[in-house]
């Protein structure tokens, strides 16, 4: 039990970076979206993210560092423009509208 609090501290700690990260890219300035137009409420994205990273801690224990880096390495292909040739733009937008959405449903849920 000790070893799944760890993973949900971890995920949880990590989370909130990769909320903070969504906050800056979506509320601030991203490569790919280009200037934000709307404000949002960074403090619920963050902690969304903490508490949607630490259940993904909770359930799969040691695996939560391979989908933080996973998560982590999305959100840098999507900003940095990477393999152009197999992943279209478009799909790129999708994934990260479906992230958006996945945290505003946490946050509102």
């Amino acid at each position: 039990m000790i070893d799944r609090l760890a993973s949900a501290a971890f995920g949880a700690v990590w989370g909130a970076l990769i909320g903070a990260i969504l906050v800056w890219l979506h509320g601030v300035y991203s490569q790919t979206l280009g200037p934000a137009t709307t404000d949002i409420d960074a403090q619920r994205w963050i902690a969304g993210s903490a508490l949607f990273f630490a259940a993904l801690g909770l359930v799969f224990n040691l695996g939560i560092g391979s989908i933080i880096g996973s998560a982590l390495n999305a959100l840098l292909r999507f900003e940095t423009f990477e393999d152009q040739s197999t992943v279209s733009g478009l799909l790129k937008g999708a994934v990260l509208v479906l992230v958006v959405l996945c945290l505003l449903w946490v946050l509102h849920v």
